[in-house]
């Protein structure tokens, strides 16, 4: 299996629910076969995010002991988790235990187990049209630190430079519309 394209994200918090999104709604521009996720904790008030991922065609994996649990909450899950992460050539961990997850699960696929462990590109952002000078002396504006995004476009171009070195930069296109052109 590993010579499918399948990438395989590990948690759907704040980095993981987007970046599943992002991959399955792009699968086919970014090359993807088969985008697949691990939720460990089957929660009716996440039953409804697990769903929408599903319905982008992203694939449920599971805690064998948590089958059941998702099932019968109307999360079907698609995959065992340590099944899901044998058949990905792209394994991307967003959960805190990542670097614990390294040590007990991904260090035997060799290079599939290299991560930056962290956000990169942590520059703030600031928008032009917000920005105006006070009394010639203060500047105003608006700002924020994207490191969500940076984390999410990180990981994206991670998994096309693995399963696409020769050509993830034009893989990458699909994307351009949602970066800042102008900052």
């Amino acid at each position: 299996m590993k010579n499918k394209r399948i990438v395989h994200v590990v948690g759907t918090g704040t980095i993981g629910e987007p970046l599943i999104g992002l991959l399955a709604i792009f699968r086919k521009e970014l090359g993807i076969e088969e985008v697949t996720f691990h939720k460990r904790t089957p929660l009716l008030t996440d039953r409804s995010k697990v769903l929408a991922l599903q319905k982008r065609g992203a694939r449920l994996a599971v805690d064998q002991e948590a089958w059941k649990k998702f099932a019968s909450m109307g999360m079907a899950p698609s995959y065992e988790a340590l099944e899901a992460i044998d058949r990905a050539a792209v394994v991307i961990d967003c959960t805190p235990a990542g670097n614990d997850n390294k040590e007990s699960l991904y260090n035997r696929y060799g290079q599939n187990a290299h991560g930056l462990f962290g956000r990169i590109l942590s520059q703030t952002v600031v928008p032009v049209q917000s920005v105006a000078v006070k009394d010639k002396r203060e500047v105003v504006g608006f700002s924020f630190t994207p490191q969500d995004g940076n984390s999410l476009l990180s990981s994206i171009a991670a998994a096309e430079w693995f399963l696409y070195p020769e050509n993830y930069n034009e893989r990458l296109q699909c994307i351009e519309g949602h970066i800042f052109q102008e900052i």
